[in-house]
């Protein structure tokens, strides 16, 4: 079974289909050989995080995305020591304020944003994502993921680096969210209220713990 996904790199963008069973290594030499680029230098950002060789893209959720390569400039950079970052935007909860409880929960089951896409005209599931606040670049790197809905709702609260070609020295980010059901770019206004229920709290009508 193979994916969809969409790259920028340097000002264009160009489709890729992967297997989930690549490695961010083999991603990005498929890129180069799209683009004639060298591999080596090569950085993957998604959702706010530069990922690392080793990753796997099956863990990364990211079909139907939009990827941001950025080739570095450091000639020291070596992808394989890139480590892991804590913003990792497909599954992180956000609670409604600093004093809640942020942690996983025990079910282990995913949390879900919800949106009403105007596209859809229903309820849908959406997808956040991050962009530099300042030229509104994808390729923006978080230094911590968001814990709560200020984090996200507050333009350049959450500290990161922008890795745009631009040369932009802005270091702080900017959130929204996107229907998780097609490509369109297109914004939408997301439900913070509504929320799976990753708990597993009983409905106190019907005893019922379905999400």
């Amino acid at each position: 079974m193979s994916y969809d996904v969409t790259v920028n790199l340097n000002g264009t963008s160009f489709g890729v289909r992967f297997k989930p069973s690549w490695s961010i290594a083999r991603l990005k030499a498929e890129i180069a050989r799209k683009r004639n680029v060298s591999a080596v230098g090569l950085k993957i950002i998604f959702a706010g995080q530069e990922l690392p060789d080793t990753m796997t893209l099956g863990n990364c959720q990211m079909n139907h995305s939009v990827i941001h390569a950025v080739i570095s400039l450091d000639a020291t950079y070596d992808g394989n020591k890139t480590a892991t970052q804590a913003a990792n935007l497909t599954n992180v909860t956000l609670t409604q304020d600093d004093a809640e409880d942020g942690g996983s929960p025990q079910s282990g089951r995913q949390s879900y944003f919800y949106v009403y896409c105007k596209t859809c005209k229903r309820l849908t599931q959406g997808k956040l994502r991050c962009r530099c606040s300042s030229c509104k670049e994808g390729s923006f790197v978080l230094t911590q993921g968001p814990n709560c809905w200020e984090d996200v709702l507050t333009k350049a609260r959450m500290p990161g680096r922008c890795e745009s070609s631009g040369n932009c020295q802005c270091t702080t980010a900017e959130f929204y969210f996107k229907c998780g059901e097609h490509r369109d770019s297109d914004e939408q206004a997301p439900l913070s209220m509504l929320k799976s229920n990753i708990r597993n709290i009983p409905c106190i009508t019907c005893s019922s713990e379905t999400a």
